[in-house]
């Protein structure tokens, strides 16, 4: 006979059994918690020479002492420094001929064979025999990427995810959170995020989402590992890697990457043969990750330099797309959206064509839908309209627990 202790829930429903509520989060959403938007976001890279950046020889962003030359350049070992000061030419050259900065559209000019011309013209001085504009332009991206990580992270909190104590109260998301939080307990809550930062994983270190929350990446299994340097001594740490196992009520998308996924590819003379994205916590480097070779009895470094992956630029993060991972979190972000009993909305200023087209094509607009945004412009009216939504003029500090019902 068993014994009662009192926490049977008998209004339990199982997970296949509920019904399903979307959200969609974008930048408007991390902007009370210090994330800069998307303005704020181009400011800083117009003055990156006010951050203590530089490139090591690796290629992994670093910060250096401030009496340090900036634009110091040596040896061959100094080339990741040269894509660096490329990068920073461009950037100027592009505000100087656009007269606006849009770092996404940024990111297409450098991709673009039209601007060939500023890239040769940028280039001056940083070439050599060994070589040309050309070979530092096919590392532009990942210098870019780790440079606008890097402005992502400094937030006024300064919290990186998984360095934050347990909570029960966050100041500007009480009332999402409850909602979510409440929500969870009878639906499944499919949470889409464009946004690369992670302050949607802090969320689960606290009283609202304390166990509620799957991603997809999972770490039981795993082949992949972390150095922990602890002193003079490493220690292995095994990470999670994405197995798009989604088995809790509250499940995180995270479409456009994210600052702690990581490609890893495996060794083998294959030209970059992927393996599996992984996940990397605080206190691990990107450039300290293993893969354990099973048999072999040994452990690999993936043969390519490792940082964030995450999709950036107006045209050529579609182009990504339909790449096995993000072709995945696309195919379960249209099924949601068709299942979805409720649409929520929230700081995002609907300039994204393909996403805009995947919610119009793929929401069923008899069902209520929400857009939450404290200042709606053009482009958020005709985006609510489309889909019938309801425009809730407020910011997500202002959300209660009751605003949609």
């Amino acid at each position: 006979m068993g014994i009662d202790l009192g926490y049977s829930n008998t209004n339990y429903i199982p997970l296949d059994k509920r019904n399903s509520i979307s959200l969609l989060l974008g930048a408007g959403f991390s902007v009370p918690m210090g994330y800069p938007t998307a303005y704020a976001l181009a400011d800083k890279l117009l003055h990156i020479d006010n951050e203590n950046i530089r490139f090591s020889s690796s290629g992994q962003l670093a910060i250096y002492p401030k009496q340090t030359k900036q634009n110091s350049i040596g040896d061959k070992s100094d080339y990741w420094q040269k894509v660096f000061i490329l990068c920073k030419r461009l950037i100027i050259a592009y505000k100087e001929d656009s007269k606006n900065f849009d770092y996404e559209a940024f990111y297409d000019f450098l991709r673009g064979e039209t601007s060939q011309m500023k890239h040769v013209e940028c280039s001056q001085g940083l070439t050599d025999e060994n070589n040309d504009y050309r070979s530092f332009l096919v590392n532009i991206k990942p210098v870019f990427n780790q440079i606008v990580a890097y402005l992502i992270e400094r937030r006024k909190y300064g919290c990186w995810i998984g360095n934050e104590p347990f909570t029960n109260y966050i100041e500007g998301y009480d009332g999402i959170l409850n909602c979510i939080k409440q929500w969870g307990k009878e639906n499944i809550v499919n949470v889409h995020t464009l946004n690369h930062d992670t302050l949607f994983e802090s969320f689960r270190n606290t009283e609202y989402l304390n166990d509620m929350v799957s991603d997809g990446f999972d770490e039981y299994g795993s082949d992949f590992y972390g150095l922990l340097k602890c002193g003079n001594k490493d220690f292995k740490v095994r990470l999670e890697r994405y197995t798009a196992r989604y088995n809790k009520p509250i499940r995180l998308y995270k479409l456009h990457g994210s600052l702690d996924y990581v490609p890893f590819h495996r060794n083998t003379n294959k030209p970059k043969p992927f393996n599996t994205y992984i996940k990397i916590p605080y206190a691990i480097n990107s450039g300290d990750l293993l893969r354990a070779c099973g048999r072999k009895m040994k452990y690999e470094l993936s043969p390519f330099e490792l940082h964030a992956d995450f999709l950036t630029g107006t045209t050529s993060k579609m182009l990504r797309y339909s790449e096995p991972f993000y072709k995945n979190l696309f195919k379960r972000f249209r099924h949601n959206l068709h299942n979805a009993e409720k649409l929520v909305v929230i700081g995002y200023g609907c300039h994204d064509k393909g996403i805009n087209d995947m919610i119009f094509n793929n929401f069923d607009k008899s069902k209520p839908s929400f857009v939450v945004s404290p200042h709606p412009n053009e482009y958020i009216r005709n985006f609510a309209k489309s889909i019938n939504a309801t425009i809730l003029d407020m910011g997500v500090e202002s959300i209660t627990t009751k605003i949609f019902d």
